[in-house]
C-alpha cells in the first residue's frame, strides 16, 4: 500500500512567509529565571556569588585586573565616510558624562556576572539628540527581567534603593552579553565553569587556615566528670567553649583545674588532643595550588601562576598569552558589535545621519626587541626600511610610548624655542647660519 501524501493546510506558514515559530523560552520560576542547575547560581544569589568570587579570591581577581588593564590600553576610534557623521560621534564620544574608557571598564563587569547593562540617557545641543551618559545599573539591583511572548527581551525592572521599581524599555538599553546564541538576557559568566574549583578551595583554605590559627595536629578533646557532661551546666558551657575556639593567637592559653581523682589519680577536668600518627596523607597547600592552576585554566589566564614555586618558563608563557589576548580581542568584537547595533545605530538613526562606527583598536603585546632586531637586519641586508626623508618613523615612536617627531617640545626656559624645528627626518636641534 503506498503512502498517503499528507495535504498542506491553506494556513500552514511557508519558508518565504518569514513566520517565526520557536520562541526562546527560559524557564521562569516566578521572576527569576530557571536556567543553572545550581540554586545558589540563579537571579540575585547568582550575582551574590559570583561578587564573593571575584572580590576574594586572588586567582580571580588576577586575571580580572589583567584583563582590565588590557582592555584600558585599546584605542577605540571613529569610522565612517562621512566627514560630518565622523565629528558628530566623536563630539559624543568627548561630551559623555564619564570617560569612554571608565564606560568600557564598567561594562567588563559582564565577565562576572555574564551581562552588564547601561542606560543611554540623551541630552539635545543645537538640535541634535546626543549621548549624555551611559548610566550603569549594577547586576544586584536586577528584580527580574520582562520578556515578551517570543521570549524577547522588553525591559528590565530595577529595584530603587526606595525599595520600588522600574522598567527600562529595552530600547534604552545599551545590554552587553558575553554569550548572545542561547538567547538569554543573563548570558553565562566566565566564572560559571571555575565555580566547583571555586568553592572546594574555598573550603579547603579555610580549614587550613583554621588549623594553621591552632597549630594543632587533631581534634582537641575535653575530659570532664560525667554527671557534668550529662547535666550541661556552667562547666559544660565552659569546657565547650574552650575546645571550640582554642587556637594560637595573643591570647593562646589554658586554664584547668589541679582536682584529680584519688581513686584513679586522673585529672577531673581536662584537654587531649584526638590525632593520627605521622604526617597527613593530603597536602593542602598543594590542593588550594592545584585547584588555583584549575580556575586559572578556565579563564586561559594559566600564564600568571608561571614562575612561581619556580615552575614555568617564557617559552611555556607566550602561546598561553597570546591565547589569553585571542579571547580578549574575541569578546572586544562581541562588545564592539552590540554597542553598534544598540546605541550608535539608533543614534544616528535619530539625527538622520550617514552611517558610522566605533571601532576597537588592536590588543597586542609589541615586542619592541623583536622589531628592532627586524629592522636592523634588513637595513644590514641593504633594504631600504624608512624613506629618505624619515616619514613612517611616527609610528614606531607610538609603539614606544614616545611622542611623534613633529610634537616634540623643547621645555628649556633658556633656549630660544623659534630656533628650533621638529621635522621628520632631521635632527632637532638650533639652525645653524
Amino acid at each position: 500500500m503506498s503512502p498517503v501524501a499528507t495535504p498542506i493546510r491553506a494556513n500552514r506558514p511557508t519558508m518565504a512567509s518569514g513566520t517565526e515559530l520557536g520562541v526562546v523560552n527560559p524557564r521562569r520560576v516566578g521572576s527569576v529565571l530557571y536556567e543553572d542547575f545550581l540554586p545558589q547560581l540563579r537571579g540575585r544569589r547568582a550575582a551574590s556569588v559570583y561578587q564573593e568570587m571575584a572580590d576574594n579570591d586572588a586567582t580571580i581577581g588576577s586575571s580580572l585586573f589583567t584583563v582590565e588593564q588590557l582592555v584600558r590600553q585599546v584605542e577605540w576610534t571613529v569610522e565612517s565616510d562621512d566627514d560630518v557623521t565622523k565629528d558628530f560621534l566623536s563630539d559624543n564620544i568627548d561630551g559623555l558624562a564619564q570617560s569612554w574608557d571608565d564606560f568600557v571598564s564598567a561594562s567588563l563587569s559582564q565577565l562576572v556576572y555574564g551581562w552588564a547593562i547601561f542606560e543611554i540617557v540623551y541630552r539635545r545641543d543645537e538640535g541634535r539628540v546626543m549621548w549624555d551618559k551611559f548610566g550603569f545599573r549594577t547586576q544586584q539591583s536586577l528584580h527580574e527581567w520582562k520578556l515578551d511572548e517570543k521570549g524577547e527581551l522588553e525591559a528590565f525592572v530595577q529595584t530603587l534603593s526606595t525599595g520600588s521599581t522600574v522598567a527600562i524599555p529595552a530600547d534604552k538599553l545599551v545590554h552587553f552579553r558575553t554569550s548572545t546564541g542561547e538567547g538569554k538576557p543573563e548570558g553565562r559568566s566566565w566564572l560559571r565553569r571555575a565555580y566547583r574549583s571555586w568553592h572546594a578551595k574555598k573550603y579547603v583554605e579555610d580549614m587550613t587556615a583554621i588549623g594553621i590559627s591552632r597549630d594543632l595536629n587533631g581534634v582537641p578533646k575535653g575530659i570532664m566528670p560525667a554527671d557534668e557532661l550529662m547535666e550541661k551546666g556552667d562547666a559544660y558551657d565552659a569546657m565547650k567553649e574552650l575546645v571550640t575556639g582554642l587556637k594560637v593567637d595573643e591570647l593562646a592559653g589554658l586554664l584547668v583545674p589541679s582536682d584529680v581523682d584519688p581513686d584513679t589519680g586522673q585529672r577531673y577536668y581536662d584537654v587531649e588532643l584526638l590525632s593520627t600518627s605521622g604526617r597527613p596523607k593530603t597536602d593542602s597547600l598543594a590542593y588550594i595550588r592545584s585547584l588555583s592552576m584549575d580556575i586559572a585554566s578556565v579563564m586561559l589566564a594559566q600564564f600568571i601562576g608561571l614562575g612561581r614555586d619556580a615552575v614555568g618558563s617564557r617559552a611555556l608563557a607566550e602561546p598561553q598569552q597570546e591565547m589569553f589576548q585571542t579571547a580578549l580581542g574575541a569578546l572586544l568584537d562581541s562588545k564592539e558589535e552590540q554597542f553598534h547595533r544598540q546605541a550608535t545605530m539608533p543614534l544616528l538613526e535619530l539625527n538622520g545621519m550617514e552611517s558610522g562606527r566605533i571601532t576597537h583598536g588592536e590588543l597586542r603585546d609589541l615586542d619592541l626587541d623583536g622589531i628592532s632586531t627586524f629592522i636592523l637586519r634588513v637595513s644590514q641586508a641593504g633594504g631600504e626600511f624608512f624613506p629618505p626623508d624619515g616619514s613612517g618613523m611616527d609610528e614606531f615612536r607610538q609603539m614606544a610610548g614616545l611622542q611623534p617627531q613633529d610634537t616634540i617640545i623643547i621645555e628649556d626656559e633658556n633656549v630660544d624655542q623659534s630656533t628650533y624645528t621638529a621635522t621628520p627626518g632631521a635632527a632637532t636641534g638650533p639652525d645653524d647660519e
